[in-house]
């Protein structure tokens, strides 16, 4: 029984990023399908229903209030893009529209789940998700921003430059991710290994031949 534990934790410690990242994708789908069962929202548009609630024009408010933080940001970085009520547009006539899709309220919720389901001291948590989430809201805006300059500037096109923004975004959750599995859970394994090493293995074994 014993030998059969220590192989397990053996393996475990091994083949331990392999879990992080199955423990990771789980949570992620878990995420996912938690949110499509509780939204029923226009892809394309305002419509944003929450468990049979229509929030569609308090949602609209907030597409609005997001495009003027975007539009602030851009101009604080000397880029000229504007905000006028849900829209961003630049001085060539260029313009998006800002839906509730583009408020980051979903990537939000994705990365929350993640973080509150997902092992480490809770007491690292209560810092390290709110400082997340605002490096992700802080990411969203600039991106928001930078979708319409870059494709209304000529480069390429508006779907090109909002996949790339898109899976850039869902790069940076699964790199703060790895970031917290890396220093709270990681290296607090092998803190936790290494105390029962000499508390409880090597110290435990001189103990028992010298006295």
């Amino acid at each position: 029984m014993l030998r059969s534990l220590q192989i397990s934790t053996r393996w475990m410690r091994k083949n331990s990023p392999l879990i992080a990242l199955v423990w990771f994708w789980a949570l992620l789908t878990y995420a996912f399908v938690t949110w499509k069962m509780a939204i029923d929202a226009d892809p394309h548009g305002h419509r944003f229903v929450l468990l049979g609630s229509d929030l569609s024009g308090e949602m609209y408010q907030v597409s609005c209030f997001t495009a003027r933080l975007s539009a602030a940001l851009m101009q604080f970085l000397g880029l000229d893009v504007f905000a006028r009520n849900d829209l961003l547009y630049l001085k060539t006539g260029y313009q998006v529209i800002v839906i509730w899709g583009c408020t980051a309220l979903k990537e939000l919720y994705i990365f929350l789940m993640i973080m509150l389901l997902y092992c480490g001291p809770v007491r690292a948590k209560l810092w390290y998700i709110p400082l997340c989430m605002a490096v992700l809201y802080l990411y969203n805006l600039l991106r928001i921003g930078l979708i319409p300059w870059l494709a209304g500037n000529g480069y390429y096109t508006f779907d090109f430059w909002h996949e790339v923004f898109r899976i850039s975004y869902y790069g940076l959750i699964f790199l703060l991710w790895v970031g917290w599995n890396e220093h709270f859970v990681s290296k607090q394994f092998i803190r936790l290994r290494l105390k029962r090493l000499f508390n409880g293995g090597i110290l435990h074994q001189v103990r028992r031949r010298w006295f």
